[in-house]
């Protein structure tokens, strides 16, 4: 009931295409993830794992290791977050329609956070060995696109996820067109809830190459890249110090290097998981709200300054006070998220 179910043969043929069709439809259920790790567990000390989970994954048609692959999966995880992420993360790129695809592991954390995770997934593993840090995610991509031998580099963080069909849509999208960076639009995951992400992107892809992080449009986890465009750009940065430091900085690089960009917005087919833990927050804790935020904040602040100075002078009569418009405390509503 984790990675398979066993039917009785039967010398009827009929008899026998009735129990392998109910067997197929009851495995079609099971979660490629789960039918991946618990291998391990059917027998202790015998390398079952080594020898058969190549075998199961390519039965299942969920093998994150294709001998062809175009694209390379970087995706990321840090040390202190809930693993069990990083399990919905990996069985969303499991479920991809379109198979030619390798997977590598970006851990942020002690090597043995990361050797036990690759373990799991029997995936190859780039760790940084030292304590997660925020500013450490860019030098992982940054490794992964350096080693990466495919044509195509994708980012996953392990909080998101992918549509079955976005790798597909994403290579037929950048092969017939001749393009190098895709990205789409997003859903928001909260609660158990899925949902349409509406307020951000919400402008122009074009308007986004100012060279100001604010303007970024292009969500991390919805891109596919060339990856020689990727390096003609430099790369990733080392550290990823400040806003838009692990993403938005290569978009601009790749821009200026000549690369051309397409988001595909008739789709969305990225799951971007908001919780208490999301690297958004994490940033904007180290570094401050983007430009655009701290404008709208001071602009309100100084609004109701403005508003109280006749009360504050004692300028004004009793009767007249009524007169004077209240102003709320600062409190702006929902903006746009630069980056994500």
């Amino acid at each position: 009931g984790q990675n398979g179910y066993l039917i009785d043969w039967n010398d009827n043929p009929r008899r026998l295409a009735k129990a392998a069709n109910r067997a197929i439809m009851k495995a079609a259920r099971l979660d490629p993830v789960k039918c991946l790790a618990s291998v391990d567990k059917l027998s202790l000390g015998s390398n079952y794992a080594g020898a058969y989970r190549p075998v199961l994954a390519n039965l299942t048609h969920t093998s994150l290791q294709h001998p062809e692959a175009r694209v390379t999966f970087g995706v990321r995880i840090h040390d202190g977050v809930d693993a069990s992420y990083l399990d919905d993360a990996i069985n969303s790129i499991a479920c991809q329609t379109y198979r030619k695809f390798k997977v590598v592991l970006l851990v942020d954390g002690p090597w043995a956070l990361g050797e036990r995770l690759a373990r799991r997934y029997d995936l190859p593993l780039i760790c940084t060995g030292r304590q997660a840090d925020i500013e450490h995610c860019s030098w992982l991509h940054r490794q992964a696109v350096a080693q990466c031998d495919t044509e195509y580099y994708k980012p996953l963080d392990y909080d998101d996820q992918l549509l079955p069909n976005y790798l597909e849509r994403a290579v037929k999208t950048l092969d017939q067109r001749g393009l190098d960076v895709y990205g789409c639009l997003l859903n928001t995951l909260q609660g158990g809830e899925i949902s349409p992400r509406l307020h951000w992107p919400n402008q122009p892809l074009e308007t986004m190459f100012t060279g100001n992080s604010d303007d970024n449009m292009l969500p991390h986890s919805s891109v596919l890249m060339r990856t020689r465009i990727a390096l003609k750009a430099g790369n990733y940065q080392e550290r990823a110090v400040g806003l838009g430091a692990d993403d938005y900085h290569l978009w601009y690089r790749i821009y200026q290097a000549g690369g051309e960009f397409i988001r595909d917005d008739e789709v969305r087919n990225v799951v971007y998981r908001i919780h208490d833990k999301n690297s958004l927050e994490i940033r904007r804790a180290r570094f401050g709200h983007s430009n655009k935020r701290k404008q709208l904040l001071a602009g309100a602040a100084a609004a109701g300054i403005a508003a109280s100075l006749p009360l504050a002078a004692g300028n004004v009569d009793k009767k007249d006070e009524a007169k004077v418009p209240k102003t709320a405390p600062a409190k702006p509503g929902k903006v746009d998220p630069p980056h994500s």
